[in-house]
């Protein structure tokens, strides 16, 4: 994402439960939810066809586990949106475990982009400009 749609999609998701609320906000929520999944989806699928070079492995992994998490994160959104009370593998409400994981996701996008500036430094590589 590039920063103006992080700070929407974070805007949005920050809302809790009104996200479920029938209405227009639901209905652009649910476009951007649907959006993310896409993309993620697509990222990590993408991430598992490029080699591995040794220097940039654990940057890779990284990258991939990032993708393949926010891709999982919000498509438990999307499911909650549809139903605030569908349940996880385990039975309990999924609602429930979505923003610890988001947390959670943004710790490992700061570990990635910590070790992907590391790495742009070691080897003179400038950073991306949107």
């Amino acid at each position: 994402m590039n920063p103006q749609e992080k700070t929407r999609a974070n805007e949005l998701l920050s809302k809790g439960l009104s996200i479920i609320i029938p209405g227009q906000e639901k209905e652009t929520t649910r476009k951007l939810l649907g959006s993310l999944v896409s993309r993620y989806q697509t990222a990590s699928e993408q991430m598992k066809l490029l080699p591995l070079y040794h220097e940039t492995e654990q940057l890779h992994r990284g990258y991939y586990q990032y993708f393949s998490t926010a891709g999982a994160l919000f498509a438990d959104y999307l499911k909650v949106q549809g139903n605030i009370l569908v349940p996880d593998a385990s039975g309990n409400p999924l609602a429930s475990s979505l923003m610890p994981r988001k947390q959670g996701l943004e710790s490992l996008e700061q570990q990635v982009k910590a070790l992907d500036g590391n790495l742009r430094a070691r080897f003179g590589i400038a950073a991306y400009r949107y």
